[in-house]
């Protein structure tokens, strides 16, 4: 339940704490709650990660030769490079004898696709909780989250302090005066 006061989030934070030390109210449960949020690279992957660019590229243009397709637009020659090593590793892109790179014919794209629609759900969030999200994308976050090669994760993984469910304690206060502690501890 959220009551309206005076008070700024801040302030009823102090007062609840003061009457925390007091003794006059007790924690009756804490929580704590993980959340995610892309970094400035994953910020740059809202129109599409390097990996599905690449592949968009090979559809529109392919068969491509490999220093082209590092050329893609919107990616950066570096992020080129480790995406088409972990595409040819995956058996989504193939390369020729000559460096020309297709896209295989049965290529399994479901996990390219998840990873790209994972960072677009975050973007548009700005920050999303991880309870909100299934196991698949939690691994997703925090595979993504850790350092690649020697750059930064595409996400940054935190977590927001813990969240205290407070309650008057009985006898410390009656009344109308006990009714606005209960009020202010379930804020």
């Amino acid at each position: 339940m959220i009551l309206k006061s005076a008070l700024t989030d801040s302030q009823l934070r102090t007062v609840i704490e003061w009457q925390l030390v007091k003794g006059c109210m007790e924690v009756a449960a804490t929580q704590e709650e993980r959340w995610a949020e892309l970094t400035e690279i994953g910020e740059g992957y809202r129109a599409g990660t390097p990996d599905e660019r690449l592949i968009e590229r090979v559809r529109k243009d392919g068969p491509i030769h490999v220093a082209e397709l590092l050329k893609t637009e919107g990616v950066g020659e570096r992020d080129a490079g480790q995406a088409l090593g972990l595409l040819k590793r995956a058996g989504v892109l193939l390369a020729d004898e000559q460096d020309r790179i297709t896209l295989a014919e049965k290529a399994d794209l479901k996990p390219i696709q998840d990873f790209g629609r994972l960072v677009r759900r975050i973007a548009e969030a700005g920050r999303l909780a991880l309870g909100q999200l299934s196991a698949e994308d939690i691994d997703r976050i925090e595979q993504g989250s850790r350092k690649r090669a020697k750059g930064k994760g595409v996400f940054r993984v935190g977590r927001i302090r813990p969240v205290r469910s407070s309650s008057p304690r009985s006898g410390s206060r009656s009344g109308p005066r006990r009714a606005a502690w209960a009020a202010a501890a379930t804020r």
